[in-house]
C-alpha cells in the first residue's frame, strides 16, 4: 500500500513551444496562494525539459469522466506521439487546455526548481481560468487515470 496523504486530482500540463505539441499528466500539483501553483513534474518527461521561465502553458485539472484522456496523456513522450490527437483541445498562442476540463488554466511559468536530482517543481502563476462548477475533479489516486 502506498501513502495517500491527501486527496489529489490529475491534471493536465500542455503547451506549444517552437510548433511543437508537448502535454503530460501530472498528479502531484498543489495551490500555493490564491492565484499560484506548483506541480512536481517527471524528469523523464519531454514536456517538463522544455519548460522555461517566463512561457505561457496550460494546465488542465480534469473532471472524473476524463480518465482515458488522463491515461493517454501519461503514455509516451511528447517528441513521439502528438498527444493533441489524443483529446479535444482549446489552443491560445502557446497554451493548451483540455476540453471539457473541470479547471481549465492559463498560466506563465515563474519558477522552476531541480527536486530529486532529475524532477523539476514548477511555480505557475494562474494569470486567466474557467471552471465547472458542475463537474467533479478526476480522483489522482484512480487506477484508472494512469
Amino acid at each position: 500500500m502506498s501513502l495517500k496523504a491527501f486527496n489529489c486530482s490529475a491534471s493536465v500540463v500542455a503547451y506549444i513551444k517552437d510548433g511543437h505539441h508537448y502535454g503530460m499528466t501530472c498528479a502531484w500539483a498543489m495551490m500555493i496562494g490564491y492565484s499560484d501553483i506548483a506541480m512536481l513534474l517527471g524528469g523523464q518527461a519531454k514536456t517538463s525539459n522544455n519548460l522555461e521561465v517566463g512561457m505561457k502553458i496550460g494546465v488542465s485539472a480534469l473532471s472524473d469522466d476524463q480518465a482515458s484522456i488522463s491515461a493517454a496523456f501519461g503514455r509516451g513522450h511528447s517528441d513521439s506521439i502528438d498527444k493533441f490527437a489524443l483529446a479535444p483541445m482549446k489552443i491560445n498562442g502557446s497554451v493548451a487546455l483540455i476540453e471539457n476540463a473541470k479547471v481549465q488554466m492559463e498560466c506563465t511559468v515563474i519558477r522552476i526548481e531541480e527536486f530529486a536530482e532529475k524532477d523539476k517543481l514548477v511555480f505557475l502563476h494562474v494569470d486567466d481560468y474557467s471552471q465547472d462548477e458542475g463537474k467533479k475533479f478526476l480522483y489522482g489516486y484512480d487506477e484508472a487515470a494512469y
